[in-house]
């Protein structure tokens, strides 16, 4: 089997939802650093979907969703991402 006949390791998927990820990654920080915090932490959700636990940017991505719910005072949803 080649690369390309096995759809989960097609690479215009994976450079497609590559990109997807960082276009929302970067929404998010942008949505954060104008105030908008629980819109910055549902992007943060939304790109934490394309990756796996184990994935060191999960991690990342769990910190900026806590530092999103602190800012905007939902402080047992910032318990819950840590």
């Amino acid at each position: 089997a080649t690369i390309s006949s096995l759809p989960h390791l097609d690479p215009r998927r994976l450079t497609s939802e590559a990109r997807f990820l960082s276009d929302t990654t970067d929404e998010a920080k942008a949505l954060f650093s104008k105030g908008y915090p629980v819109k910055a932490a549902a992007a943060y959700d939304q790109a934490l979907k394309l990756v796996v636990p184990s994935d060191p940017r999960a991690g990342e991505m769990h910190r900026e969703r806590a530092a999103c719910f602190m800012y905007a005072k939902q402080y047992a949803d910032v318990v819950v991402e840590c």
